[in-house]
């Protein structure tokens, strides 16, 4: 009897503080989509999580078993849960005869998971408490090379969030120039050239085809002698752009900012006499800063002629 009771005691104090475990689906959201840590009665939390992106899952990076490569079962087994089966990862053989490890969720080592490189969206084994899952199945890499694209930077650093999808900001780990300016993203002679996924001094940016926005793209400025980091290589005040010859610095006679070649009377600061400079500098006793403000020989919008 008192055993009896001490166990209907155990089951009451279980149930006050949540009940038994329950047989949750296999797969349940990363961080960031859960329910929050909103306030007041359960259900009414605020809807949002910790995480950092939207619809991403994460899977154990530890083997929930030692896969057994003689085990009938393999097609329904998925010891890494990284979203391939162990039967695929035993059998299946890349170039260079490569095969995926079905004991490491991540068998090339770049972060991201095999399934995610493969374009996997499904979980495969009931035993796995997450599955990861690719956002984007379109686009899939190698889950056997570092460095799909070889442009000198790993896949796990082109896709920086490592969900299978080319976001904002990123790099495309399939396209070894991802921004279309003619340069590599990587690699010597490429953008990032120490190929650590950074813009660091000195490099162009390899999301991004004019990195100084000047209206020429990076590869064309390299190609030409300009410099892609200086909107103005030549220092006349003139954006590449828009410069006649913006490798050599244009005279500009009446130093009111316009060069001689953009400048319809170049040798007066202020032509219609009103008391505005032609360009965007002021000279001294004759007119102040005014006309063509953006130096492009125009009158455009919010300017005087």
């Amino acid at each position: 009897m008192f055993r009896f009771a001490c166990a209907a005691a155990l089951l009451v104090s279980l149930t006050a503080i949540g009940g038994c475990p329950s047989d949750a689906p296999a797969d349940v959201p990363a961080e960031g989509e859960g329910e929050g840590e909103g306030e007041g009665e359960p259900g009414e939390g605020e809807g949002e999580g910790e995480g950092e992106g939207e619809g991403e899952f994460e899977g154990p990076t530890e083997p929930i078993r030692v896969p057994d490569s003689g085990n009938p079962n393999n097609a329904e087994r998925d010891s890494d849960c990284d979203g391939l089966t162990d039967l695929e990862e035993f059998a299946e053989v890349y170039a260079g005869g490569l095969r995926t490890d079905p004991a490491n969720y991540d068998s090339d080592g770049d972060g991201i998971a095999d399934g995610i490189e493969a374009g996997r969206t499904e979980s495969i084994d009931i035993e796995c408490p997450r599955t990861w899952r690719d956002l984007d199945p379109t686009t899939t890499t190698s889950p056997v090379a570092v460095d799909t694209d070889n442009d000198c930077l790993a896949d796990g650093l082109e896709d920086a969030n490592k969900n299978g999808r080319v976001d904002s900001r990123e790099t495309d780990p399939n396209r070894r120039d991802s921004d279309g300016d003619g340069l590599v993203d990587g690699d010597n002679g490429g953008e990032d050239a120490n190929c650590n996924g950074t813009v660091d001094t000195g490099e162009t940016d390899p999301r991004n085809r004019d990195t100084d926005g000047d209206g020429i793209n990076d590869g064309v400025e390299i190609a030409d002698g300009l410099d892609p980091l200086n909107p103005d290589s030549d220092g006349d005040g003139i954006a590449d752009g828009v410069d006649p010859n913006p490798s050599v610095a244009d005279p500009d006679d009446d130093q009111d900012g316009i060069p001689n070649s953009l400048d319809a009377v170049a040798n007066d600061p202020d032509a219609d006499n009103d008391g505005l400079c032609d360009g965007p500098r002021a000279v001294p006793g004759v007119c102040v800063a005014g006309e063509d403000l953006n130096v492009n020989g125009l009158v455009d919008a919010g300017e005087t002629d």
